[in-house]
C-alpha cells in the first residue's frame, strides 16, 4: 500500500512525465522482462491446464495473473526510478533521495518479517506455522526473500552518507543471521557465494579505498570463519549456537532430501525434452511429475509422491514455458548483471548471483517476487542509456501532472472513456473477489467442521460459487471426505451422498477438461470408492473408470495401483487385485509398503502362506507395523499354527512393553495351544503377579488346559 500511495502522490506525479518527455526507449532488460511475460502467457494458453496456469493454485498464488501484476509494477517502478535519475554506481556517494524510500520500506518490512521468524510467539497462534518462517510460513521461502533484502541493505549502507546508514548494517546482520537460522541449504549456498563474490569484486574493481580495505578484511575474516566452522562443525557448543551449520557441512548425496531433488529434476528434464518448444503451461510441473513419475519416490514416504515444483527455478521455467522461456529468463539475468557491472555495482550484482544460485534449489514465490521486480526496476532505471529523458520542444509541460495542456484537451474524451471502462472493470473485480472470498470462507469452515452434518452444509455452500479454483476446491473436499472415511465417521445418509456426488461431478468435469492432470481422476476414483463401500456398490463402476484413467496418466505410481487393488478386492475380483498389487511391487521391489499391500491381498484371497511371505518381506525391508497391524499379523500366524513365530513375536512385544499384561495373557494361551504347559503356567502366574485381579480367570485357564497335571 505504501508503494502505490507513493506512486500516486501529487509530488510523484509531477516528477513522472509521460508526454512532453520521451525516454530513449526500452533497454534490453525491459524488453527481456516484457518478452518473458509474453512467453509465459502464450505457453499457458496452449498448455495442459490453462486455468491453473493463469490463476495458479490457492497455496502458491503464483499464476500468470500474478506475474502480469508484477510486470505492471515493474514498469511503474522503472518510470518512477528514472524520474529521479537514480545512480547505481558504488563509486558515487549521495545523500538519501526520494527514490530510496522504496528500498527503505522493503528493508523495514524485511526486518519485521525476520523478527516474526526469530520470535514466532509474537504472532497470533493461527498465524504460526509448524514449518517456521515467521509470518511467511515457510523457512525456505523466508530465506529466499531475505537474500534480496540483505543485498539491498548492504547497498544502502555503502551508498548513502547519513547517520541512518548504520541501521542498514544492523538490518544486514539480522537478515544473514535469520537466513542461517532457517537452515535452508540452497539459500545458505547462495548467500555465501554471493558474499564471497561481492567482496572479491569490490576488492579488485572498486576505486574507493575504504571499500577496498573493508572488502579485503571481510573476505579474510569470512574465509577464516567458514574454515573454522567446517573444522569444528561437530562440536556441541557450535551446534548449540549455530544449529544450521551441520546441515550445510554434512550434505550427502545419499540423503533423502538430495535423492528426491535429483529424481524431481530428472522428471523435469524429461518433461522439457517432451515439450521443449511450447512447454506444459505455467504452474503445470505437477502434470509432468505424475507423467514421468519415478517409483523410487515412495521409498521416502507418501508425502514425497506429490510434487508441484521441481525445486529448481531454471528447470521449472523450462518445463512450464519451454526453452524459449529459459533463454529469455537467462537474458534477464544477463542484462541485469551487465548493467550492474557497467555501473560497478558489485553488491547488487552479487545479490543477483546469490538469488540465482538459491533458486537452483528452490523457486520464486510472491514474497521474493515483490523484492525481485523492485530490484530489477532499479537496475533498469540505473542504465545510462535509458534513464536520461529527451525533452520535446513543441509542448509546454504541465508541472503538476507532467502532461502538455494541448494533449490534455485532445485526449479528454479518450481519457473519460478509459476512466469509465476502468471503473466498470474495478466493480466487476470487486464482485469477482467477493465471490471468491465467500467461497474460500466456506471452504475454511468445511475444513474446521467436526461433524459430517456440519461439513455437508458448508460444502454445499462452497460449491455453489462459480470460481476459477472450483476444481481445486473439489480436490480439497475429496481429501477431507476420505479422511472422514479413514476415521470411521461415514454414516449412510442421503444428504451426505448428494453432497459428495456434487464433489465427484466437479472432479469428473476436471477429468474431461484436463485429461493430463492426475489429480482429478485419482480423487474422483477415491470418492466413488468410498461411496461404493459405504453407500451403494454401483459406484464401483465410476471408481474403476476414473482410477483406470489415472493409471493411464501415471502407470508406475504406486498409489494408483494400490487403489485399484483395493477396488478389485472390494469387488471380490481377487485376480485383478493381485495383478495391480504385483505391478506395484514390480515397479520398485525394494519398497516395503508394496509388499505389505500385496501380502494383505493374498491373505484376503485365502492364501495365508503367500501373504505372510510378502508381509515378512515388507518387515525385512523396514516396514514398521502399528500395534493393530502387529496383532493382525499375529492372528494370521495363529491361523497357520506357527507357534514358534508367535512366541518370538510376543516375547519381543513384552520386552518392549513389559507392563502390558495383555501380551502375557496371549503368550500364555499360545504356550498352552502349542502344548508347552510349563511355560504356559509360568507365564500365567507372571500375568497374575502383574495384575492380581486376573487370579480367578487364571485359575479357570489353568484348569481348562490342565496345566497342573504334570506336577
Amino acid at each position: 500500500m505504501f508503494l502505490w500511495s507513493k506512486l500516486s502522490s501529487p509530488r510523484s506525479l509531477s516528477k513522472i512525465r509521460i508526454v512532453g518527455q520521451e525516454y530513449s526507449k526500452f533497454n534490453f532488460l525491459d524488453w527481456s522482462i516484457l518478452l518473458f511475460l509474453t512467453i509465459i502467457f502464450v505457453t499457458s494458453l496452449i498448455g495442459v491446464n490453462p486455468s491453473n496456469s493463469f490463476w495458479g493454485n490457492q497455496a502458491r498464488a503464483n499464476g500468470v495473473f500474478i506475474w502480469l501484476h508484477f510486470g505492471v509494477f515493474y514498469f511503474l517502478m522503472v518510470s518512477f526510478f528514472r524520474s529521479y535519475n537514480v545512480i547505481a554506481s558504488l563509486d558515487t556517494k549521495v545523500k538519501a533521495k526520494p527514490s530510496s524510500s522504496f528500498f527503505l520500506t522493503a528493508v523495514i518490512v524485511a526486518v519485521l518479517v525476520s523478527i516474526t521468524a526469530l520470535f514466532p510467539n509474537i504472532l497470533p497462534e493461527s498465524w504460526q506455522a509448524s514449518s517456521g518462517g515467521g509470518i511467511i510460513g515457510n523457512r525456505a521461502f523466508l530465506a529466499s526473500y531475505l537474500i534480496l533484502a540483505a543485498g539491498i541493505s548492504l547497498y544502502l549502507f555503502v551508498k548513502y552518507e547519513n547517520k541512518c546508514r548504520w541501521l542498514f548494517l544492523a538490518a544486514l546482520i539480522l537478515f544473514i543471521y535469520t537466513i542461517f537460522d532457517t537452515g535452508n541449504r540452497g539459500a545458505l549456498v547462495g548467500i555465501i557465494a554471493g558474499i564471497l563474490l561481492g567482496l572479491a569484486l569490490c576488492l579488485f574493481f572498486v576505486h574507493n579505498k575504504k571499500i577496498k580495505i573493508g572488502s579485503a578484511i571481510s573476505l579474510f575474516v569470512l574465509c577464516s570463519l567458514f574454515f573454522v566452522l567446517f573444522i569444528f562443525k561437530d562440536k556441541p557448543v557450535l551446534q548449540k549456537f549455530v544449529p544450521s551449520i551441520s546441515g550445510l557441512t554434512s550434505i550427502s548425496f545419499s540423503s533423502g532430501t538430495v535423492q528426491t531433488r535429483l529424481l524431481a529434476w530428472q522428471s523435469a528434464w524429461q518433461g522439457i525434452k517432451e515439450r521443449s518448444f511450447q512447454g506444459w503451461g505455467w504452474g503445470n510441473y505437477g502434470v509432468v511429475f505424475d507423467k514421468n513419475y519415478n517409483p523410487q519416490f515412495l521409498k521416502y514416504g507418501f508425502s514425497e509422491t506429490v510434487w508441484d515444483k521441481p525445486h529448481n527455478w531454471l528447470l521449472e521455467v523450462g518445463v512450464t514455458s519451454g526453452m524459449g522461456g529459459v533463454i529469455v529468463y537467462l537474458a534477464i539475468l544477463f542484462f541485469a548483471g551487465f548493467y550492474l557491472l557497467k555501473n560497478k555495482n558489485f553488491i547488487l550484482f552479487a545479490t543477483t548471483v546469490a538469488h540465482f544460485i538459491a533458486n537452483l534449489f528452490l523457486f520464486e514465490t510472491t514474497n521474493s517476487l515483490i523484492l525481485w521486480f523492485l530490484f530489477l526496476a532499479f537496475v533498469s532505471a540505473s542504465d545510462e542509456f535509458s534513464c536520461h529523458p529527451r525533452v520535446s520542444g513543441d509542448s509546454v509541460v504541465n508541472e503538476r501532472i507532467g502532461l502538455p495542456d494541448s494533449s490534455l484537451r485532445k485526449n479528454n474524451k479518450a481519457r473519460r472513456g478509459f476512466i469509465l471502462f476502468a471503473i466498470l472493470i474495478i466493480f466487476y473485480l470487486l464482485f469477482f473477489n467477493f465471490r471468491s472470498f465467500k467461497s474460500s470462507y466456506f471452504m475454511r469452515q468445511a475444513e474446521l467442521s467436526s461433524t459430517l452434518m456440519e461439513w455437508t452444509g458448508f460444502v454445499d455452500k462452497a460449491l455453489s460459487f462459480k470460481v476459477p479454483f472450483l476444481s481445486e476446491n473439489a480436490v480439497f473436499l475429496a481429501e477431507q471426505f476420505t479422511k472422514f472415511d479413514k476415521a470411521g465417521a461415514i454414516a449412510n445418509s442421503q444428504e451426505l451422498e448428494k453432497t459428495v456426488l456434487k464433489i465427484a461431478a466437479v472432479l469428473e468435469k476436471g477429468v474431461q477438461n484436463y485429461p493430463d492432470d492426475l489429480s482429478f481422476p485419482i480423487w474422483a476414483g477415491q470418492v466413488y470408492l468410498v461411496l461404493g463401500e459405504k453407500f451403494n456398490e454401483r459406484y464401483y463402476y465410476q471408481a474403476e473408470e476414473n482410477l483406470l484413467k489415472a493409471e493411464k496418466i501415471s502407470p508406475n505410481k504406486q498409489e494408483v495401483l494400490f487403489l485399484l487393488g483395493r477396488l478389485y478386492l472390494l469387488k471380490k475380483d481377487f485376480g485383478k487385485a493381485l495383478d495391480f498389487q504385483n505391478k506395484a511391487v514390480a515397479a520398485a521391489p525394494e519398497i516395503n509398503i508394496s509388499h505389505w499391500f500385496l501380502g494383505l491381498t493374498y491373505v484376503a484371497q485365502g492364501e495365508r502362506a503367500a501373504g505372510l511371505k510378502e508381509i515378512e518381506k515388507a518387515i525385512e525391508l523396514g516396514y514398521s507395523l502399528t500395534v493393530d497391524q502387529k496383532l493382525y499379523v499375529l492372528d494370521i500366524y495363529a491361523l497357520e499354527k506357527n507357534y514358534s513365530k508367535l512366541i518370538d513375536e510376543y516375547k519381543k512385544m513384552i520386552e518392549s512393553d513389559p507392563e502390558n499384561v495383555n501380551w502375557l495373557i496371549k503368550l500364555a494361551a499360545i504356550y498352552a495351544e502349542s502344548g508347552d504347559k510349563k511355560a504356559a503356567l509360568e507365564t500365567t502366574r507372571q500375568a497374575v503377579g502383574l495384575f492380581p485381579p486376573l487370579k480367578i480367570e487364571a485359575e479357570k485357564f489353568i484348569k481348562q488346559y490342565k496345566l497342573l497335571e504334570n506336577k
